[in-house]
């Protein structure tokens, strides 16, 4: 149950349209007194690209053979090295992939950089 909230919170932001989305990120920024520039424009842009990477990685979690983990274990790992070993591996490409897109998603994405980029060049 408590999944399915933490599923739907991590997609909300590819749900709101990208102009609310980064004129609340702006006002928030200004209320924690956080000042604009790149630091405020990699946060949006992460904010932004967070859902697309969950769900890249967990539909990649989803098909993972049980049997993998489960082999690890039986082999004398402990469940941090069975995640270190064997399912962030199996994880890699699904989050490279996720990465890639997130790239080119931010490359297009003119609107969050004008409104968290502040009134100083960043470049």
């Amino acid at each position: 149950r408590w999944g399915a909230v933490l599923f739907a919170l991590a997609c909300l932001p590819a749900v709101v349209p990208g102009m609310i989305s980064a004129i609340s990120l702006r006002i928030f920024i200004s209320t924690i007194d956080m000042p604009t520039g790149t630091a405020a424009i990699v946060l949006g842009h992460t904010v932004h690209a967070v859902p697309f990477v969950v769900v890249m990685a967990l539909t990649r979690l989803r098909s993972m053979p049980a049997n993998l983990v489960d082999a690890a274990r039986d082999l004398g790992a402990d469940s941090v090295v069975a995640f270190f070993r064997v399912t962030l591996p199996y994880l890699g490409p699904a989050i490279g992939g996720g990465m890639i897109f997130c790239i080119l998603l931010s490359i297009d994405d003119f609107v969050r950089t004008f409104f968290l980029g502040g009134y100083r060049p960043t470049l």
